[in-house]
């Protein structure tokens, strides 16, 4: 079986490390992974040509992407990845993660709408559209939050914990709510961290609606400097984490509220006992290897090659995820 690795590659048109541990995984199960690149790709909609192409950096080949399923990894650009991923869809080639559940993910104000309408608990928040009015003071007042409780501000596109602002106070937002731009953009309610010294929040893969694993990750906080974005990209530190039937019950309804069969879903305790989803994440990294010592890419490979196969419905050979959980390679040592 062909299975196709789609992501942006990097500007010496190498794959990253992730992808290539993905397509080890692929390779170790004996079939053959494809990687494709959808920032040189074209999308063929004649009567001769149908379906997704890839081209040489010069122009001078074209070639049809052939593959029996494929895992998605977009990033950069998302945009030309979710329309790359379509073409594909459009002729047959299932997708461990569908097209119509990235556009969602890739939106945190849609990401809320899909979350809310599943009763999936959620931060409170408002999302002004269009023109701000001249006195904000009035959305703040939406959230009905104590006058002197922080909030969050957050743009709807952004990874990595980028594009997430923390005002001290509903007065103090209103300063960062005049200086955004006219497009959509999340004011959220902010939730307390159980512990004030090192804030933390739960990230969960879902693989092929399953569970697979969950990492604690815990902000970097120093003297100098309070985190509360607890993200390994901002030198937060992770941990295997042993979710509650709770847990587990809120990280699968939020997956498929968003439409995602794979996807990495974020979670907060709150002080009074709430288990609350604050993203949705549909290209989620593989550093939660090396925290928790699942193999998740062996995951990822095993549900495309089901996909493949025709029998993505089957259960996953990875169910208990504690007890089967296999040293994942140092991907990072992949250059």
């Amino acid at each position: 079986m062909k299975i196709g690795i789609l992501s942006a590659h990097r500007s010496n048109e190498r794959p990253a490390a992730d992808n290539l541990r993905i397509g080890n995984e692929i390779e170790e199960l004996g079939h053959d992974p494809v990687y494709v690149n959808y920032r040189r790709s074209l999308i063929g909609l004649t009567h001769a040509t149908n379906g997704l192409y890839q081209y040489s950096r010069d122009g001078s080949k074209i070639w049809p992407i052939e593959v029996d399923a494929v895992i998605p990894r977009i990033g950069r650009r998302a945009a030309d990845g979710i329309l790359a991923l379509q073409a594909l869809e459009s002729t047959g080639v299932p997708s461990t993660a569908p097209s119509a559940g990235l556009r969602i993910a890739r939106s945190k104000v849609e990401t809320k709408i899909h979350l809310n309408t599943a009763d999936v608990p959620t931060p409170e928040s408002i999302v002004p559209l269009g023109i701000h009015p001249k006195n904000t003071d009035g959305l703040v007042e939406l959230l009905d939050v104590n006058d002197d409780a922080p909030v969050i501000i957050k743009t709807n596109f952004g990874s990595l914990g980028k594009g997430v602002t923390l005002a001290e106070s509903p007065r103090s937002a209103r300063s960062f709510i005049d200086s955004m731009p006219d497009r959509p953009f999340i004011i959220e309610e902010f939730i307390e961290p159980i512990n004030e010294q090192r804030p933390f929040d739960v990230r969960s893969i879902v693989v092929d609606r399953q569970l697979v694993v969950s990492m604690l990750r815990t902000a970097s906080t120093t003297k100098k400097k309070k985190e509360f974005r607890a993200n390994l990209s901002l030198n937060g530190k992770g941990k295997l984490h042993t979710p509650s039937p709770e847990e587990t019950e809120i990280v699968l309804e939020a997956a498929n509220a968003i439409g995602l069969p794979t996807v990495g879903i974020d979670t907060m305790h709150t002080k009074d006992g709430r288990v609350v989803v604050t993203e949705g994440n549909g290209n989620f990294g593989l550093l939660v290897e090396r925290m928790t010592g699942l193999n998740v890419a062996r995951c990822l490979a095993e549900y495309a090659i089901r996909l493949a196969h025709g029998d993505g419905e089957l259960p996953m050979v990875v169910t208990d995820y504690q007890s089967a959980a296999t040293p994942a390679a140092d991907y990072l040592s992949i250059a």
